[in-house]
């Protein structure tokens, strides 16, 4: 997709709106949360005229699928979450680019530091730490670390806990789901060894419900309170409430949280893939979006 292919022919200017640019990765297939899209859209707009255009969609292009180092990865970051770019982080806007990284998706949360204490200890005054509490025994959103079987007593007390009816900590997953759990628990004779996946379906349910309900909630207090990331951090460097992070600061910070900036990575594989149809692969085919 050239550039002159997406923006409107006739009397428009040779630029690209906030909507435009966002319809403009959809049609690459490209999809970003909203709450990102907005931080993206700073880093294109490098004059803040509110419009991109030709020169500043190249080079952000540029930048974006040839970033570099995990030096690199942490400026852009920097630059991405820096939005009124007086050179230092604010403790506002610290707390939007966590808001901002969680998106929609709980598995984000398992990537900033303090996040997988914080989600949970607000559940717990939600009255909902059944369903996360549930997602970590079976270890859905750790994949990495996930074993592929568990003992067969374990995964009883699980089904005992979560899923049976009335549970003592009963998550409210369809009745077909847990039907389909205790089925495949029955089918495992012998007191073998048990798939770990066979909780997933359940698992499934019950990470879709905390995305639609507990999750937005939780971005919004985290926009709404320094207690849960802000001020830890802050404490950390010695900062005062006005003073912000440094970009010196923020990699350090950063450097504790590994994964933090996988919002990078997926955006980066999603232009690697529209892109391939504007040449051949390497730098060089960026020349041929002024064509």
């Amino acid at each position: 997709v050239k550039f002159k292919e997406l923006i409107h022919s006739g009397d428009h200017a040779a630029t690209l709106s906030k909507d435009e640019l966002r319809a403009a990765f959809v049609s690459m297939g490209i999809t970003i949360e909203p709450d990102l899209f907005d931080k993206v859209y700073r880093l294109f707009d490098a004059d803040g005229d509110g419009e991109v255009n030709q020169t500043e969609f190249c080079v952000t292009m540029c930048f974006l699928l040839y970033r570099g180092s995990a030096s690199d990865q942490t400026e852009l970051c920097f630059r991405l979450f820096d939005t009124n770019r007086d050179g230092g982080i604010s403790r506002r806007e610290f707390n939007d680019m966590i808001a901002s990284i969680l998106g929609n998706r709980v598995a984000n949360i398992m990537t900033i530091s303090r996040g997988r204490e914080a989600f949970a200890a607000f559940l717990a005054k939600e009255f909902a730490s059944e369903l996360l509490d549930f997602v970590n025994k079976v270890r859905f959103l750790e994949p990495a670390r996930r074993p592929r079987t568990m003992p067969a007593t374990r995964a009883a007390k699980i089904f005992t806990r979560f899923l049976e009816v009335d549970a003592p900590d009963q998550i409210n997953v369809s009745d077909t789901v847990r039907e389909e759990c205790r089925a495949a628990l029955a089918a495992i004779t012998g007191g073998g060894p048990v798939p770990t996946d066979v909780f997933d379906p359940a698992a499934k349910e019950a990470v879709a419900l905390l995305e639609t309900g507990p999750l937005p909630r939780f971005k919004q207090a985290v926009r709404s309170s320094y207690s849960f990331f802000a001020d830890p951090a802050w404490a950390e460097f010695k900062l005062g409430p006005n003073e912000g992070l440094s970009l010196k600061r923020f990699r350090k910070w950063s450097a504790q949280t590994p994964g933090l900036f996988n919002f990078l990575d997926e955006l980066d594989a999603m232009l690697e893939l529209s892109t391939m149809q504007w040449g051949p692969p390497g730098p060089p085919r960026l020349a041929g979006l002024d064509q």
